[in-house]
């Protein structure tokens, strides 16, 4: 049990952290939950993804998938985001294994030019790989986190495609079997 000094002191200190006061520091408080995107407020993060590409997708799902009510419009705009969040999954596994190799590579081999030799290349890169798996997994382990999110994705599409079979008839039924299939 915290003493009537300790109360006092983390009175104190809590008067000190009152958080963000100007509107550029609310703003960007605003946005720490946005690090990944995965959990972001918005779904097209617009500085770097085009909203028009997001409604291209959902366009074009909500063809292959003419809803005749509003829960199947539900359905198919989640499955629009889904695949979505899917697509910025891959770019940010991508993202992360590749700037991991950047710096394993540049902590095993330096600056120098690689050699010549094929076989040579071949050992350096495969103590790339062990270097950034070793890291990872000593330090944030991103990548793992990273690969959670997307088993967890992939199993949400495969519900709401599940779903979506349920809901259209015989004749749409046809698109979800060939994206099951892919």
């Amino acid at each position: 049990m915290a003493t009537e000094k300790q109360i006092a002191a983390n009175r104190l200190n809590a008067l000190k952290s009152t958080g963000p006061r100007t509107a550029v520091g609310k703003a960007n408080s605003s946005r720490n939950h946005t690090l990944t995107g995965l959990f972001a407020r918005d779904l097209v993060l617009q500085a770097i993804e085009d909203p028009a590409e997001f409604n291209e997708l959902l366009a074009g799902l909500l063809a292959d998938f003419p809803p005749s009510n509003t829960h199947q419009h539900i359905l198919v705009t989640r499955y629009a985001r889904q695949l979505w969040l899917a697509q910025r999954i891959a770019r940010i596994e991508f993202s992360a294994t590749q700037a991991q190799l950047d710096e394993a590579m540049h902590s095993f081999w330096g600056n120098q030019p690689l050699p010549d030799d094929p076989a040579e290349q071949h050992e350096i890169g495969g103590r790339t790989l062990a270097e950034t798996w070793n890291a990872d997994n000593t330090q944030g382990r991103n990548l793992a986190r990273v690969q959670v999110h997307s088993a967890l994705l992939e199993r949400q599409i495969s519900r709401t495609l599940r779903e979506l079979r349920l809901e259209f008839p015989k004749n749409v039924n046809s698109n979800i079997e060939a994206d099951l299939a892919a």
